[in-house]
């Protein structure tokens, strides 16, 4: 897990290419658009899960390819949103 002050996604995007599995935190101002959303189970905390590609002039060119956006709440932490890459949590599932 990277819990930094900013979200280096070229450095993210190397890792990912190794078939690396990562989770960190998005930052509220990430700029993004979702193309498509899971249903959640709300008993489990879970608000969405979603595939996201970034718009942000520099985050598209770093990063290209889709993320996995998850929130989930936490009371004490008040909220957490986190990312990770597409295809790393279809190769933990088995799904190809």
């Amino acid at each position: 897990m990277l819990d930094r002050s900013y979200v280096d996604f070229a450095r993210l995007y190397v890792l990912a290419q190794a078939c690396a599995f990562f989770i960190t935190r998005a930052k509220k101002n990430m700029q993004f658009y979702r193309r498509n959303s899971r249903p959640v189970e709300r008993s489990a905390e879970l608000r969405c899960d979603q595939t996201i590609l970034l718009t942000g002039v520099r985050t598209a060119q770093r990063y290209p390819d889709p993320l996995r956006r998850i929130h989930d709440f936490d009371a004490e932490q008040d909220s957490y949103r986190a990312l990770h890459p597409v295809e790393s949590i279809r190769l933990l599932m088995g799904q190809h």
